[in-house]
């Protein structure tokens, strides 16, 4: 159905990725815009997207890139719900932004939130669904004895049911019935009883990662873990060749919300931000043959009102005189 590698396939993705964009870039096929923050599509008077507005945020700068087709692999924005288990890049303010500009967006309520995950200060780090599938046993105690309340309420799935499933039995213990460990949000996930040396073979990425932020070691004592947002299923609304309601601008990966209906299944992430990518990028090129106008031939006017509107916000926060810090309400949100 997917691929993974042990339990730190993003980690290995990353490698690759950059490996080979280095590659690109050598031969001159790519051209990085390290630090630049997209803030909106531009679109012409037709409702074409012709291109992008993005910041250099080292410099400020606000410029405008021309473009016969854009493709966008923003991400979430999962960070919007305060701690989680994602990047503090996935904010969701390129889909906001574009969805601001026209764009469809659907079924945003669709939030996935993983059962297993590392409480921390700062985020929620992910303890990989490979810990299940490897034979990792979900307790808590109650009554003075271990309790596996997965295996007994789901005899025939036991510790492998949905994440959906895991997440509201997890949270139902904690918070309703309030058997968490030592009373606080947190059950065990344990893999003790497994051979140390498969464990590290198998899952070193996530002993490793454990080991590093809690100082135990879960080869001899149980995770302690909760559930964390992690993934949305919903996102910009793409079409069968995955562009977005706003011709030539085209999204794939999580930002776009085609490929998993109301609960994404275990890794199948990847599998959708790779279908989505290899049919973005042909379709992109067959959009831009079939164009009976270049980005080339639009008015430079078009361009400097979309830097214009974009450096007008910028300039309106840099003159904001109010007592009110915006982290600062983000992290309560995040915590009510």
């Amino acid at each position: 159905r997917t691929a993974f590698a042990g339990a730190t396939t993003g980690q290995q993705l990353l490698y690759a990725l950059d490996e080979q964009v280095r590659r690109h870039e050598v031969a001159g096929l790519v051209t990085k815009y390290e630090g630049w923050d997209f803030l909106r599509a531009v679109v012409d008077d037709e409702g074409v997207c012709r291109g992008i507005v993005a910041q250099d945020l080292q410099t400020m700068e606000i410029k405008s890139f021309q473009a016969d087709a854009v493709i966008m692999a923003t991400g979430g924005p999962g960070i919007i719900f305060g701690k989680s288990t994602n990047s503090i890049i996935n904010t969701g303010t390129a889909a906001s932004a574009v969805y601001q500009q026209g764009a469809y967006y659907a079924n945003g309520e669709f939030i996935q939130i993983h059962p297993t995950a590392i409480p921390g200060d700062d985020k929620l780090r992910l303890m990989s669904e490979s810990a299940r599938g490897e034979g990792g046993r979900v307790w808590t105690y109650k009554d003075g004895k271990p309790w596996y309340f997965l295996e007994e309420k789901y005899p025939a799935y036991g510790n492998l049911v949905p994440r959906d499933i895991a997440t509201r039995e997890i949270f139902d213990v904690c918070v309703e019935q309030k058997l968490g460990i030592n009373g606080e949000n947190m059950v065990y996930l344990d893999l003790s009883h497994k051979d140390p040396k498969e464990l590290d073979i198998k899952l070193g990425g996530i002993i490793e990662i454990y080991e590093k932020f809690t100082g135990d070691d879960p080869r001899k004592l149980p995770m302690k873990i909760f559930p964390a947002v992690h993934y949305s299923m919903g996102g910009l609304w793409v079409d069968y060749k995955q562009m977005t309601s706003i011709p030539g601008l085209f999204a794939a990966g999580e930002c776009d919300y085609s490929m998993h209906g109301g609960n994404r299944l275990g890794a199948n992430s990847l599998l959708s931000a790779i279908y989505g990518g290899m049919v973005a990028g042909p379709n992109a090129i067959e959009y831009m043959k079939g164009l009976s106008k270049s980005s080339d031939a639009v008015s430079s006017t078009v361009y400097e009102q979309n830097e214009l509107i974009e450096t007008e916000k910028f300039n309106n926060i840099l003159t904001l005189d109010g007592n009110e810090n915006a982290y600062v309400l983000h992290k309560e949100l995040g915590e009510w």
